[in-house]
């Protein structure tokens, strides 16, 4: 139950076209909780571009999605670090899903997965494996895709969702538990204003 990609709808052209359109600082928008996004790419548009064009391709992915959580993750800053130790462009975290493909281990992930190209192959797996995995449990409860209690400005809420699809992932994406209630939303929003950019 998801629009995952069909590689034939999407060019690396258009993904090319949305991130140097929004590599301008002019022309930055809000997400649905009002940050101000923008893709920072300096001269790496295109590598960027090429990268979540071919691995999305390959994990069979929508490259739109990708950007999206690229924009949001990251403002499509290669060296970012978050305060929780995510790191690069994608903000990738949990890196033992990708150990076998670049050696990783617990001494050197986190300096590995600055490469960009790798970081964003790791971050499209992660993604994949999202859709493989619906439901999980934590102390706040997934239930097949259904987040009960989730919590918002350090209170619980009452925020029944239910996610399915390429939402249930990218939900999955920054972890089953409720912290940041509106993620999906702030990554949609983003996606659907860079749709916009191009007909695709």
């Amino acid at each position: 139950p998801s629009s995952k990609f069909n590689p034939n709808d999407v060019r690396e052209s258009d993904i090319i076209t949305i991130i140097k359109y929004y590599s301008d600082s002019s022309k930055t928008f809000s997400n649905y909780q009002g940050d101000k996004k923008i893709c920072d790419c300096t001269d790496k548009c295109e590598d960027y571009a090429k990268w979540i064009y071919t691995y999305s391709k390959e994990y069979d992915i929508d490259p739109l999605l990708v950007l999206s959580i690229m924009m949001q993750e990251s403002d499509c800053i290669k060296t970012k670090i978050s305060n929780s130790g995510c790191v690069g462009l994608m903000q990738t975290c949990s890196w033992d899903i990708c150990k076998d493909d670049f050696d990783l281990d617990i001494q050197n992930w986190n300096k590995v997965l600055l490469d960009p190209e790798k970081n964003i192959k790791c971050g499209i797996k992660i993604l994949d494996s999202k859709y493989k995995t619906p439901f999980g449990t934590t102390v706040n409860k997934w239930e097949l895709n259904h987040c009960e209690n989730c919590c918002h400005n350090e209170k619980v809420i009452n925020r029944y969702v239910t996610y399915i699809g390429d939402k249930m992932a990218v939900r999955g994406y920054i972890g089953w538990a409720c912290n940041s209630p509106y993620y999906v939303e702030d990554v949609f929003s983003i996606n659907n204003k860079i749709k916009t950019t191009v007909i695709v």
